[in-house]
């Protein structure tokens, strides 16, 4: 179980740490391996190696909140995140082991987040992006069963080890996890302060409006933007209308909320070279295409409702 806050006793005096420091927090005692870069994000996160003897992690996350507001949302993210842990855990999403208001201990999963592994890999195969989909819809799932929002669902907030992630069942482990809870909320949510990336916020977010698909429709256009990559010759924004700058942001939420952000011949143009230009794997491609329609459908009523109804978009062979 994670441990709850503690005293200010046990807050550690810098988040300044070197390769090699030890940091001790409550019963966890760190040994700092390295910074991990802030485009994973405005908190600072450090890899850590466990330098105890608890449990058996062996690697953990230390993610310092720059600012107060970070930390204020993140407060009420572990708090729901508390309230599905034990769904969660078991289905490969990483635990958050002590959560205090300036800092948190988390598992730390090995791997890329997709964002990462995109850019320097010249992106996925088909089949790790069906992989991927079929892991963290299942996780959507989860959290839809249980009336949660994750709230930031984007390729930087999914981990894999994709390197591993398309060998041939049943030797293909669970790889692909979410993470960052911080602004996870329940779907009930009245307070209207919804949170989340701009380019993957569905039109009912706009609106300051929750669904309990919403995070699917940002799944979606996560999935899209695996698929349009240099290796397939496609660009995710000659598809869909995104905002480049701030002050674009009017234009996006007026594009958003109308229905009218995906150019649609676009997209069909771009159905057409994805599925021509990867012939062996026409029937994944097709099944990626059909979930991302189904999950970005403008009305949240018209989304997958369930788990079941998203595996079978991605295993249907006579889409």
């Amino acid at each position: 179980m994670p441990d709850s806050a503690f005293s200010d006793a046990n807050t550690p005096d810098s988040d300044a740490h070197r390769p090699g420091d030890i940091v001790e927090l409550g019963r966890w005692k760190c040994q700092v391996i390295g910074r991990i870069p802030k485009e994973f994000g405005v908190n600072e996160l450090y890899h850590c190696r466990n330098a105890g003897d608890q449990e058996q992690r062996h690697h953990l996350g230390l993610k310092y909140f720059k600012f107060d507001y970070a930390a204020a949302m993140a407060e009420e993210g572990h708090r729901v995140f508390q309230h599905i842990r034990q769904a969660l855990i078991p289905i490969g999403v990483p635990d958050i082991l002590i959560f205090h208001d300036r800092y948190q201990l988390i598992e730390f999963i090995e791997g890329y987040n997709l964002y990462q592994f995109a850019a320097e890999h010249d992106g996925l195969t088909i089949g790790q992006i069906h992989a991927i989909a079929l892991q963290v819809s299942n996780q959507l799932s989860t959290c839809m069963e249980l009336g949660v929002l994750h709230n930031d669902v984007k390729p930087s907030n999914v981990m894999t080890s994709v390197e591993h992630i398309d060998l041939p069942k049943p030797w293909r482990p669970q790889q692909s996890r979410l993470i960052d809870w911080d602004i996870a909320r329940f779907v009930d949510d009245a307070s209207g302060q919804f949170f989340g990336a701009a380019p993957y916020m569905s039109p009912e977010k706009v609106l300051r409006r929750l669904h309990r698909t919403s995070d699917l429709f940002a799944f979606g256009i996560t999935i899209l933007e695996l698929l349009c990559n240099k290796r397939y010759h496609l660009n995710c924004h000659d598809i869909m209308w995104f905002p480049d700058r701030p002050e674009q942001l009017e234009q996006f939420e007026r594009e958003r909320v109308a229905g009218t952000w995906l150019k649609s011949d676009a997209f069909a143009h771009a159905e057409k070279c994805l599925i021509e230009r990867d012939a062996n794997d026409v029937t994944m491609a097709t099944q990626l295409l059909t979930f991302f329609k189904m999950c970005t459908k403008q009305n949240p009523d018209d989304r997958p409702q369930t788990g079941k109804e998203m595996r079978q978009i991605l295993t249907d062979t006579g889409i």
